[in-house]
Parts: C-alpha cells; structure tokens; sequence
C-alpha cells in the first residue's frame, strides 16, 4: 500500500517546528484526498494492523489540529494482526465546538461518526454488507462549509469496501513476497542504435579569434 507525505509546520501543540528543531514535522498516511493549490488534504486515511482501533482517535486529532482543521475527514481501517482478516472502519470528522448551545470560538471537536463497525469477519467474508460509508463533497473539500457541497453524497457499501481492502491486501502480499522480476512486462524487439562517431575537436577561425 503506497504512502504520502504530509508536512507540517507546527507540532501538536502549536510550537514552530522550524525553528525549534529546523525541520518540519511529517507523517506519512496511507492515502490522501487533497485538491489543487492547497497545502492540506482535506481527507485522510490509515490502515493499521493491531488489537487497538482507539489509537485512531489521537491520530485523528493530530491531522486535524497540526493542518489548522484543514484537513477535516479522517478514516480508519483496523485489520487484526493476528488472522488478518477481521476488519473495522472508523470515520472521524472535524466540527466546531458547542457549548451551552452556541459555537465556540476557533475551537473543533473530533468527533467519531463511526466507531470500530465491522465490515471483514474472520473468515473474509464481509459483515453488514449493506451498511455504507457516507461522505460528502464538503468531507474532502478544503474550503468553507456551503450547503451545495454538503448535499452531493459518496457512498461506499461495506460489501464493496471489503473487496476494495480484499484486492488491496492481495496486492501488497504479492509485492512483498514475490521475486524481484516477477509479474508481466511487455516484450518489446527494440535495439538501441550505435550513435555516429563523433567528430573530432576542431576550432573554426571565428572561435580562434574570440
């Protein structure tokens, strides 16, 4: 499964990482969606292989926080390191804080919208195949809140999500168990042609008299 780079500017608390320790803070999450021109992606997704889904819940926050809640939508993906194959999905999104029933000043909240559900079960068969994950545009999208964004609707069935994960999974054993020059590769008759001789140095009477 390939990765991308994200860098930041601030750690998780807000101090400059440049010039406390001149670098910048990376993480490296397993995919991305993220628009042209931002610095941010507004989405994010890990997957992760051990018994302990709630880790998801810091890392979530730290995206949020440290990209200043550019990016807004996070989702997880628990495979259990022990049979790989039972699986659960976490979805986490940025909102803004509410207290005594108004809006907090530059302030959001994590919120799990959903918690550790289980999509794989032991045998790689998938469960509540007809639950779905739900997104909208505003999900992946760096940008103020508008209701035409938020309106238009992604939906991935747990079904389908299984076989997404199923052919993931299928792919990444192959890379990492198979000889370095297996698999397909087009056989071409090309031959690189011999290049001509090249002339001898000369020096033309124009150069000579620079």
């Amino acid at each position: 499964m390939s990765t991308s780079r994200i860098r930041y500017d601030k750690d998780r608390n807000g101090v400059d990482v440049k010039a406390a320790a001149q670098i910048k803070a990376q993480r490296q999450p397993d995919g991305q969606f993220q628009s042209p021109n931002t610095k941010y992606p507004a989405l994010i997704f890990e997957v992760a292989f051990s018994q302990n889904p709630g880790n998801f819940a810091k890392i979530a926050e730290g995206y949020m926080e440290r990209s200043g809640v550019n990016t807004k939508t996070f989702i997880g993906i628990n495979i259990d390191y022990k049979s790989r194959y039972p699986s659960t999905l976490s979805l986490w999104k940025a909102v803004n804080a509410i207290e005594d029933g108004a809006p907090v000043q530059d302030t959001f909240e994590a919120v799990e919208v959903i918690a550790s559900k289980p999509f794989r079960d032991a045998s790689g068969a998938p469960c509540n195949p007809d639950h779905e994950l739900r997104l909208s545009l505003q999900d992946i999208a760096t940008g103020p809140k508008t209701p035409d964004l938020d309106a238009i609707q992604i939906a991935i069935t747990y079904d389908r999500l299984c076989k997404i994960l199923d052919k993931a999974c299928r792919f990444h054993a192959w890379r990492e168990d198979s000889e370095p020059h297996a698999g397909f590769q087009a056989k071409h008759q090309t031959f690189r042609r011999k290049r001509s001789p090249t002339p001898p140095d000369c020096i033309l009477p124009d150069d000579e008299a620079r």
